[in-house]
């Protein structure tokens, strides 16, 4: 048996209600906040169970009985239901774990891992489809873990699946990830994304608004009876050019026993739990995670899935005893003001001080050897002899030429390396936009330019070059450097 067994709790939360399955020695029962009488209850032993809440009025189950029927139902709130046996599982010379349902559309996707009882470490997961007609499977590889299966199944946007693995390989662990086309049923070639040099224990994500995916993976510090929780990022998970990289500081004075941990969504709330010895919560203030409350360990866990506006989050969470319909610190969950976009209110730190993850951000950073030097203003281009009154204007006018002349270098040469991140460039380009705002309003046209496509950008440089020769053919009309040569020749 696993060491860290999962929970027989889910959870089961979307915008407008709340369930709570449970399951028992005597079968699987499911009970809403509205009503406790069961809405459908199994007297038959299982070995597995999950659900969702796709709408208040309709959860989807999925199940393993102890004799290996793999089970799918329907159950409506009017206490109607529906159920479809899918086969027979080898119960006896197998043991499974981390049962996922995802309901997408009309299209059912029932997700678990088994592990052949001779080779304990092991997993196989497999995939269950129904497509509206009938019921598919396919084998998505293995993973090597001595406790339990460590992947999840992130649900995108356009209604595509990226199932994420984590295997252990010696000395180190890998990130393995694959992806399913929504539209043609599709699975690719699964791929390693990173490679981290520890024993990951656990890992749980989920993706926010914009596709943007959050992951956060639990290693066992060598030597130690403490955990390092490291946070990756990628900024776009339909974006098939992005990746996964690893962002900021983890966190690495984290005292076990090792329970779980989970990421919950609220009201534009990220919030990340961490159970150990203690209950420990955190939430993201745009640059770091905040701790805003730590008690001893006393809680029940269960799994936790929540149906959301940005859509499904299967994860690990704990409940209070007293209500089993509602997760824990959904007070501070809730009510805090902390928002992902706006860290314009710090969420209060309760007398402690932990190492802190930084999240990734849309901005891309000019590197310091790349920004544009701005030369002082008060400085003349022309030789000391030239400073007169007749000739002030145009070295004023000359000063901010070459000013503009140097920065659009600059920028162009910065082009080429942000041509492949175009949509995060407007962000980028804020910073300077202001800085150059006062030099010229040309060229602060030339910047409002760069945030649109890249055909745009370019053309708004050419017609910055064409405005440049035409200042630089205004001067010669001047006599400027009639004059200017006359003055060197003396």
């Amino acid at each position: 048996m696993p060491a860290f067994p999962l929970s027989t709790r889910s959870l089961l939360i979307n915008q407008d209600s709340s369930f709570f399955l449970e399951t028992t020695s005597e079968g699987i029962f499911l009970s809403s906040k509205a009503n406790k009488s069961p809405l459908f209850e199994l007297r038959e032993p299982i070995l597995l169970a999950q659900g969702i809440a796709e709408t208040p009025n309709q959860i989807h189950l999925a199940y393993i009985k102890t004799s290996g029927e793999l089970c799918y139902t329907i159950v409506s709130t009017t206490g109607t239901h529906h159920t479809t046996s899918l086969g027979n599982l080898d119960t006896r010379n197998n043991r499974y774990a981390r049962l996922i349902l995802l309901p997408v559309d009309k299209v059912i996707h029932i997700f678990y891992a088994a592990s052949h009882l001779s080779l304990p470490d092991v997993w196989r997961i497999t995939h269950h489809l129904w497509n509206g007609q009938t019921w598919k499977s396919a084998q998505l590889g293995e993973v090597v873990h001595p406790r339990y299966p460590v992947y999840r199944v992130l649900l995108d946007s356009k209604s595509n699946l990226h199932l994420l693995m984590m295997t252990s390989l010696g000395n180190r662990s890998a990130l393995l990830s694959n992806f399913f086309n929504g539209a043609y049923h599709i699975w690719a070639q699964r791929k390693e994304d990173l490679s981290i040099p520890r024993e990951i224990i656990d890992m749980t994500g989920l993706i926010l608004s914009g596709d943007r995916g959050y992951l956060f993976y639990a290693a066992k510090q060598p030597g130690t009876e403490k955990y390092e929780i490291g946070f990756a990022s990628r900024i776009n998970l339909c974006d098939f050019g992005s990746t996964w990289r690893i962002e900021g500081n983890s966190l690495k004075e984290i005292s076990g026993p090792w329970k779980g941990f989970g990421v919950f969504q609220s009201e534009g709330n990220l919030s990340l739990l961490v159970n150990t010895d203690q209950e420990r919560l955190f939430q993201f203030n745009q640059h770091h995670w905040n701790l805003v409350s730590n008690f001893p360990s006393k809680h029940l866990p269960t799994n936790l899935v929540q149906k959301s506006e940005f859509g499904i989050n299967h994860t690990e969470w704990l409940i209070d005893s007293e209500d089993v319909y509602v997760p824990l610190f959904i007070d501070l969950i809730q009510s805090s003001s902390l928002l992902i976009e706006n860290d314009a209110i710090a969420v209060p730190i309760f007398n402690y001080t932990a190492p802190l993850i930084h999240p990734v951000t849309n901005a891309i950073p000019f590197p310091e050897s790349n920004k544009p030097k701005i030369s002082n203003t008060s400085e003349s281009v022309l030789p000391p002899e030239a400073k007169d009154s007749s000739t002030t204007n145009e070295a004023e006018l000359m000063t901010n030429l070459n000013l503009i002349e140097d920065t659009l270098s600059t920028i162009m040469d910065n082009l080429i390396s942000l041509d492949k991140k175009m949509d995060t460039l407007p962000n980028s380009l804020e910073p300077l936009a202001s800085l150059m705002k006062q030099n010229s309003r040309v060229f602060s046209a030339a910047i409002e330019s760069l945030k649109k496509q890249d055909f745009e950008t370019l053309q708004a440089l050419h017609s910055l070059e064409e405005k440049i020769v035409q200042l630089k053919q205004t001067k010669e009309k001047k006599g400027f450097w009639e004059r200017w040569f006359g003055l060197t020749k003396k």
